[in-house]
């Protein structure tokens, strides 16, 4: 927060443009099935339709433009994805690798809420996307999610991390723990994944 920033490619809608200014927050989660973004947002005034990427005074690459996400009282400032949490589906995308997609919304559970609320460890569920091999699976919100194909989730992050890992077609064994009564019991599920991105035919 606060570095300065350049908006290079069509930050003002127009081919070639360019734009500066400041981060204005670095660390905000965004609410995307199956990953864990932060959304890099800037006082850059720019398009609606904006594109390309937010790079730092040195020219590397720190976002990917995506106003998609814009706040609703400032559509017009310039926000991107940071580029860390696309590297590995970057590099995935650039190879063709056809990863699973399972339709999960998540998040991280702090520490103290975990242990006030006797939460399990994990990742833990807000929501499934309708019709998705999740919901298909029978994964519900609030469950959480404490295994994925024999490996061990301890948090939102390292099932995304994990998930990064999985196949389009491939089955995929999902653990959570899921509430029942005055606590939390095991249920093993079978996610069948379908395919997260799709490219043409060459």
């Amino acid at each position: 927060t606060g570095k300065p920033v350049i908006a290079v490619g069509s930050p003002t809608g127009t081919a070639g443009s360019v734009n500066y200014g400041v981060v204005t927050n670095a660390g905000l989660a965004l609410d995307v099935a199956d990953s864990a973004y932060k959304q890099i947002t800037t006082d850059i005034y720019g398009s609606t339709q904006a594109s390309g990427v937010l790079t730092d005074l040195d020219g590397n690459v720190i976002g990917w433009i995506d106003m998609k996400h814009s706040r609703s009282d400032s559509p017009n400032l310039i926000s991107a994805i940071g580029i860390t949490g696309m590297k590995s589906i970057i590099e995935k995308m650039s190879n063709e690798i056809r990863m699973g997609y399972l339709g999960i919304h998540g998040t991280e559970i702090p520490e103290q809420v975990r242990t006030d609320e006797g939460l399990p460890e994990g990742a833990y569920i807000l929501r499934t996307e309708m019709d998705s091999p999740a919901m298909e699976a029978g994964i519900q919100s609030g469950d959480v999610i404490t295994a994925v194909g024999g490996k061990r989730v301890t948090s939102w992050s390292s099932f995304v991390d994990i998930l990064l890992e999985s196949r389009s077609g491939r089955q995929l064994s999902v653990t959570v723990m899921r509430q029942q009564g005055d606590g939390y019991g095991e249920v093993n599920l079978t996610a069948n994944l379908t395919a997260r991105l799709t490219f043409g035919s060459k």
